[in-house]
């Protein structure tokens, strides 16, 4: 189970890095290439492999957290909604506190 924590606050709006539109634009487009495709692409390559097999938590953190995905499997259908995601407007402040507690409220029940 991998947590993913985005910050949506408003410094991520900022249109500051090379090649996209915004920060929230490029943690998604960097999330979608460097985690979800090279776990598409070792569940194509190696069927037995638990990393082809994993599930994904989604928080989004500005002034609270929203739990956006929840234990959600690793497949193609992700990729459109992290694209989504990628267009949608950041605001408040970062507030850690209430995304620690959401990690700690979803980890808790993997253990349970």
């Amino acid at each position: 189970h991998v947590v993913i924590v985005v910050d949506h606050s408003g410094s991520m709006r900022a249109n500051d890095v090379s090649g996209y539109s915004s920060r929230i634009h490029a943690v998604y487009s960097c999330l979608k290439r460097e985690f979800l495709q090279p776990q598409l692409d070792l569940a194509k390559t190696d069927r037995s492999s638990l990393l082809g097999q994993a599930v994904a938590s989604l928080i989004h953190m500005h002034d609270t957290s929203v739990v956006r995905l929840e234990r959600a499997p690793i497949v193609e259908a992700i990729g459109p909604i992290l694209d989504q995601y990628a267009k949608s407007y950041a605001r408040g402040h970062g507030n850690y506190l209430p995304a620690l507690n959401a990690i700690d409220t979803l980890l808790s029940e993997d253990s349970d």
